[in-house]
């Protein structure tokens, strides 16, 4: 690697990985939604922006390097069945956690209110924008880029994976409470394994995508529900 690859690399993943953990951006980057949405969404477009072009045309290198070769069929499959993996080690850890503590625990993880009327403030095909931004930033950003430039740069694959996987678990703590972190870290967990066998982010994305929209979708239900309760 030149000193001026290098030297990308190093801009990169500061934008992929340093980025996202300065507390004002945190705030508008998770959750993402009114009243900062434009100004949310135009960053996190920017910001993902920034660092393939970084890869491109500073690194030097294919977007295959970082998962984004082309997508086939078992892109499809493996993202939905990534989705699954999610759904079924997070109700888990809420079924787990409601059994060793109690129902409250798991009324814990529930969407804050006033999360759930702001997804309801908000048209659905936002909404599904949301969901598709999440999948596409995130996965570039800490697993696609995050992981295999900073492998290249500590020289140990799995130890560039649980450094991202941390920073992505810590990051949602801008939007969300601690408890809902118990959350995030298993469905990261499953998303960095399923990058780190698969090495296809196309996957990644899906499975990310389908996780957020259909949770997006529940909330966004739960608020439209709660407003016609009111009336």
């Amino acid at each position: 690697m030149t000193a001026k690859a290098r030297a990308g690399t190093y801009v990169g993943l500061l934008c992929a990985l340093g980025v996202p953990m300065l507390i004002p951006l945190r705030a508008l980057l998770w959750p993402h939604m009114a009243p900062h949405f434009l100004l949310g969404e135009s960053i996190a477009w920017g910001l993902t922006a920034a660092v393939v072009c970084i890869l491109v045309y500073w690194e030097r290198l294919p977007l295959s390097t970082i998962g984004l070769g082309r997508p086939t069929w078992k892109s499809l499959w493996w993202g939905i069945g990534g989705a699954l993996a999610i759904r079924v080690l997070v109700a888990m850890v809420i079924l787990t956690g409601a059994w060793l503590s109690g129902a409250s625990f798991a009324s814990a993880f529930g969407h804050d209110m006033a999360v759930i009327e702001k997804l309801g403030s908000l048209p659905l095909a936002l909404v599904m924008l949301l969901a598709l931004r999440a999948g596409v930033m995130e996965e570039i950003l800490f697993r696609g880029y995050g992981i295999e430039r900073l492998a290249a740069v500590i020289g140990h694959r799995w130890s560039a994976a649980m450094v991202s996987l941390a920073i992505f678990t810590l990051a949602h703590l801008g939007g969300w409470d601690l408890i809902y972190l118990l959350i995030v870290f298993p469905a990261g967990l499953v998303l960095t394994l399923l990058y780190l066998w698969r090495r296809d982010l196309w996957a990644n994305i899906l499975a990310h995508f389908l996780t957020d929209a259909s949770s997006f979708v529940f909330a966004y239900a739960i608020a439209h529900h709660l407003v016609r309760a009111r009336m």
